[in-house]
């Protein structure tokens, strides 16, 4: 505007790095307030809008899972565990997003949408409109008799149940996502990476000799199968996978098979061969169910797919999963 005073602008300088870290840690500080809040809210039956009964809380190491009546609540944690961040209110938003959509294709009677938690004053209200201040998965509850652990633990698994959760992965498997968000996902060398930084981390904690003989095998498999690795990747069968297929993430559940809580925080953990996929289920099907109820789930799969050929790679992965387990 002519004849008016310049105005000069004051820029603040760049944060430094400490300026960074501090503002790091007082995000951390706010956001673990109001997670102490939600906590407590979410453990009074007053904030569902549906009879909840006696609520209780299961926590691990980055989510807190809420019993309230026939339905649970997943809320992640603010933390950052070396994996992943989830200090920001927006990325623990896209986290549960992500699980609800990646999840379903397995478990899609289980994953009923996402709420978001809103205050109003000093009250939480769930799944009402407003600035959410956390965000909730909600998925119907069921108890733990029909996991497939507890099927094994108590030798109740059927070949009807191994029967289905073959098919169960093999139609998964065949209709999964194949345009990989990153080329080199699930490649020889990463997977050598991988396979390395497990055993590393095992000598470091457990040094007991056998791992050193294991190791020196797994690099033996990794050498004389590289090939093989990579030409199953151009191929396509790195595909979004479930990624996390132990006993614990696998239920009969209303007369059919699901498996829930799947790898949402990492594509590199979840975009992975198909083989490497049906390997931990096997893993943890032989340790905790027997050698048989594992080679019955490999055949249906294998007949289910006819992905014969990868059968030469399965000892491979199931002896990395066994490692990640360790």
């Amino acid at each position: 505007m002519t004849g008016a005073r310049k105005r000069t602008s004051r820029r603040r300088p760049a944060p430094t790095t400490g300026d960074g870290a501090q503002h790091r840690r007082n995000r951390l500080r706010a956001a673990q307030r109001e997670a102490r809040g939600l906590n407590t809210a979410l453990q009074r039956a007053a904030i569902y809008h549906h009879p909840a009964g006696r609520i209780v809380r299961i926590e691990t190491h980055i989510s807190i899972v809420y019993l309230a009546g026939r339905f649970a609540y997943k809320i992640i944690k603010p933390v950052a565990p070396g994996f992943a961040d989830f200090t920001s209110i927006e990325t623990r938003r896209r986290c549960c997003d992500a699980q609800v959509r990646l999840n379903r294709p397995l478990a899609p009677h289980l994953y009923l949408g996402v709420l978001p938690i809103v205050r109003h004053g000093r009250l939480f209200m769930l799944g009402r409109c407003g600035g959410a201040v956390g965000h909730a998965v909600k998925m119907r509850r069921f108890d733990e008799a029909p996991l497939f652990s507890t099927l094994a633990r108590t030798e109740t698994l059927t070949p009807h149940d191994t029967d289905e959760a073959a098919r169960r992965l093999a139609d998964y498997h065949r209709s999964a996502p194949r345009s990989a968000p990153c080329a080199q996902y699930c490649s020889a060398a990463l997977l050598r990476s991988r396979v390395e930084a497990v055993n590393a981390s095992l000598l470091a904690n457990f040094p007991h000799p056998a791992l050193h003989a294991i190791s020196a095998w797994c690099l033996h498999q990794l050498a004389e199968h590289a090939a093989s690795i990579d030409e199953r990747r151009a191929g396509g069968f790195v595909r979004g996978c479930h990624g996390d297929l132990h006993l614990d993430n696998v239920v009969r559940w209303r007369g059919r098979i699901s498996m829930f809580d799947c790898i949402d925080f990492d594509d590199a953990l979840r975009w992975i061969d198909v083989a490497n996929d049906i390997a931990f289920l096997a893993m943890d099907l032989r340790v905790h169910a027997g050698e048989r109820p594992a080679n019955r789930l490999l055949g249906r799969w294998l007949d289910a797919t006819g992905h014969h050929a990868s059968l030469a790679l399965i000892p491979l992965f199931v002896v990395y999963r066994a490692l990640m387990r360790a």
